[in-house]
């Protein structure tokens, strides 16, 4: 056991077929300025669209990292 812990705190939604720095690419990140975790989404040009299609993977991952956000605010209580 070491003196270290791993966070994810970044996942991408994409389409299928596109890269990871596609414009169409929607970056969901875990964000913590000191008060607490919170959900930030991003693409390239600072606007997020989201296409009715990619909702449900775009749900899951910010999903996912609320749940990720919550687990890091338990671990610094």
């Amino acid at each position: 056991m070491t003196g270290y812990t791993t966070h994810i705190v970044a996942m991408i939604v994409a389409p299928k077929g596109q890269h990871i720095y596609s414009e169409q690419a929607t970056r969901v990140e875990i964000q913590d300025d000191a008060a607490g975790p919170y959900i930030e989404l991003s693409q390239e040009d600072g606007k997020v669209r989201i296409d009715p299609e990619e909702w449900p993977e775009l749900r899951d991952a910010i999903e996912t990292m609320i749940a990720a956000a919550a687990r890091l605010t338990a671990e610094e209580a």
